[in-house]
Parts: C-alpha cells; structure tokens; sequence
C-alpha cells in the first residue's frame, strides 16, 4: 500500500494524511472504525472525468455509486458538481430526498425492487428506473396506472460475459442475478414484450 502513497499523503510524523488532515489524529479524536472522505479528491475525480468526456464530445452524466457511501453530506456535494447519482434501495432514495438532491440526476438500480421502493421512485419522479426482471415490469406498470402517469426507463441487459472473478461480485455471465440474459433469449422476449 506505501508504494502507492504520495509524499502529499504521508505528513513528517510518517503518519497518513487524508485531506492535509493527520489520520492518527482523528482517530484519536473519533475513534475507530472510523471512515473519513477526502472531499476534494472526490470533487477532482467528478471534475476529471467530465473534462475528458466534453473534450472528447462524449455527451455524458458522470454517476455515483451511492451503495459506497450513501449519506445526505456526500449527496450534497455530488448535487454541488453537478453530477448524478446512481441508489439501489428505498433507503438510498430516502437520504437523496433528504439531501434535497434532484430526483432528475437520480437512477434507481437493484435487482430486487419492492411496490413501495417503486411507488417512491415515480412519486418523486427519479430521472430513470433501471428494470432487471419481468416481475419489476409488472410492479412498475401498476404503480404507474395507479398513478396515471410515466417514468423513464432502462432495461439491463446481461451480455453473457465471465469476468473471472469472486462468485458474488460477477454481474455479466449468462447465470447472473442482474438484468435480461442475451444468450437464452430473456432480452429478445423483453424487447418483444414492449
């Protein structure tokens, strides 16, 4: 892990820094476990990413996973760089709606979607609802004929590709938990469906 520090982040003492800020100090002053942010690597990475894109002519949204930390600070600050967010339960759209984030940035992923996640997800007008399943098609549908309205939405689709990695982390093979599978015909009957 040293190999892949800079001076920046090692302070005099020889102790880890985050943010100029000393981590045995506000471990001491905090406790430990404790998780610790540096706000302006995060604000340089939004701001990375979308120079690229624009220079590139990409037309784009960069996305934050909010499953890595979803809390009403880290949205605020995704808010004040104009980028999105990506929630995958109820309680991540929650703490977005607190934040007072734009339910327009908003998608909402997960494979395992409730009624009332999706019944919040189209009163709040999120910006996308991302479909994994058949059985998500037929919730969204009533929520959306009890609401008399629409949403926006994505289909994910499982491109039966091994990744070679851990079992629990693969999302792309053919067996996958997410999306409609490609190779056994789930994607073609969607497509059909609609």
């Amino acid at each position: 892990m040293s190999e892949q520090l800079t001076n920046q982040q090692i302070n005099e003492a020889g102790h880890l820094t985050i943010g100029g800020v000393d981590a045995t100090k506000l471990a001491a002053q905090y406790q430990t476990p404790l998780a610790v942010y540096d706000v302006s690597k995060i604000r340089n990475q939004i701001r990375r990413f979308k120079s690229v894109f624009e220079d590139n002519g990409v037309d784009y949204a960069v996305s934050y996973a909010s499953k890595a930390f979803a809390t009403i600070a880290m949205y605020q600050v995704i808010d004040q760089e104009d980028a999105h967010i990506d929630v995958v339960s109820g309680g991540e759209l929650y703490t977005a709606i607190q934040a007072g984030f734009p339910m327009a940035h908003v998608s909402f992923h997960g494979n395992n979607k409730f009624q009332a996640e999706l019944e919040m997800a189209v009163s709040n007008h999120v910006g996308v609802i991302v479909l994994d399943n058949f059985h998500e098609i037929e919730l969204l549908n009533d929520v959306l004929e009890a609401h008399d309205t629409s949403a926006a939405v994505m289909m994910r689709i499982t491109p039966g590709v091994s990744a070679h990695t851990h079992e629990y982390i693969s999302t792309g093979q053919e067996d996958s938990k997410f999306g409609f599978d490609l190779n056994s015909g789930q994607a073609a009957k969607l497509f059909n469906k609609c």
